[in-house]
């Protein structure tokens, strides 16, 4: 659906109106029986507990707005600055060095400190590397 929609006037055609209806019949079925089965592939009963369902919201738009940064970042610099795709690489390695850096540094730290003060340092690296 989301692969041909530009291409068939998303909700103009009967395709995707079809592959939309069958993806939130899908997912209604699987979430049915992911609630009701004894030993569920993901176990959505988690989602109940507030901590961890504001934790996968915030790591949700976290990683939305990382990518989605990113990818909007290189397209301007090839479209509108002129940047051949290898240049715009090159100059959006320092996000990259950031999480690869911070990642394994996390993992550490994360015996000596408490998560929270590891995740805020980790939005202020992320914001001065982007």
């Amino acid at each position: 659906m989301l692969d041909k929609g530009q291409e068939l006037d998303w909700f103009g055609s009967q395709f995707i109106v079809f592959m939309a209806v069958a993806f939130v019949v899908g997912i209604v079925v699987w979430m049915g029986h992911e609630l009701t089965t004894e030993y569920p592939v993901a176990d959505l009963r988690a989602f109940g507990q507030v901590s961890f369902s504001a934790a996968a919201f915030v790591n949700g738009a976290l990683i939305f707005v990382m990518y989605g940064s990113q990818m909007a970042i290189s397209l301007w610099l090839q479209t509108l600055m002129g940047y051949p795709s290898l240049k715009a690489g090159v100059a959006m390695v320092a996000l990259g060095l950031g999480g690869i850096i911070s990642m394994p540094l996390a993992a550490f730290l994360v015996t000596k400190l408490d998560p929270r003060q590891i995740f805020v340092g980790g939005i202020f690296t992320f914001s001065a590397s982007f």
